[in-house]
């Protein structure tokens, strides 16, 4: 399982691509964009679900 630094990452580097993505406006149909809205989301449920666990721990 991912520590919630990792995750923490990972979203920081999410929200660098999706910036990036509508900035230069390289996804017109929104597949890339809907991909990456949607791990962002799983995400986020997951870092949550961690500081859960370790406020409980």
């Amino acid at each position: 399982m991912e520590t919630i630094m990792q995750v923490d990452e990972r979203l920081r580097r999410l929200r660098e691509e999706l910036t990036r993505l509508v900035r230069e406006g390289e996804d017109e149909e929104g597949i890339r964009l809907r991909s990456l809205l949607a791990e962002m989301e799983r995400l986020e449920a997951l870092r949550r679900e961690l500081r859960a666990w370790r406020i409980a721990a």
